[in-house]
């Protein structure tokens, strides 16, 4: 009986202590660009709550390029700049690990449409929906406009 009590106890002892990977939060990133175009991507990293060492953060930005470590502490927010090559849909995700080595998955996976830059000059985000077609003025530039007002691009 004293047996299976210590065989249970240690059963129970490292099923609290087992190693969890880290967590990661990506934060929302440009949906769109310009092949050539320089974007930038945040995470940060969540370790258990009795960890408190630093942790590293990395980016895969879906085509084929993988960023290098950045040394942070948890909770500190990372930002990484990449900039697409060849036009498509990329996926980027990101990974971190702890001092002791642990990695977690590739987590994230924030979608992003790089647009072929012989095709489209430049792309820019104006955060809402726009319900009218825009207007080119003599000088070239566009004006748009929205429930918020009046853009001139």
């Amino acid at each position: 009986m004293k047996s299976i009590l210590l065989v249970l106890s240690v059963c129970l002892l490292t099923a609290c202590y087992e190693r969890v990977p880290p967590l990661v939060d990506q934060m929302p990133g440009p949906e769109r660009a310009v092949a050539g175009q320089v974007l930038s991507f945040s995470a940060r990293a969540y370790l258990r709550p009795d960890y408190s060492g630093r942790v590293a953060l990395r980016f895969l930005w879906g085509d084929g390029d993988t960023s290098d470590w950045f040394d942070a502490a948890q909770r500190e927010t990372v930002t990484a700049t990449h900039a697409w090559a060849d036009s498509g849909h990329f996926a980027v995700n990101v990974q971190v690990r702890d001092s002791t080595g642990l990695h977690s998955d590739w987590l994230g996976g924030d979608r992003v449409l790089i647009y072929d830059s012989s095709i489209v000059c430049w792309v820019v985000g104006l955060g809402q929906e726009l319900t009218t077609c825009p207007a080119v003025g003599p000088d070239g530039t566009i004006y748009v406009t929205s429930c918020q007002g009046l853009y001139a691009l």
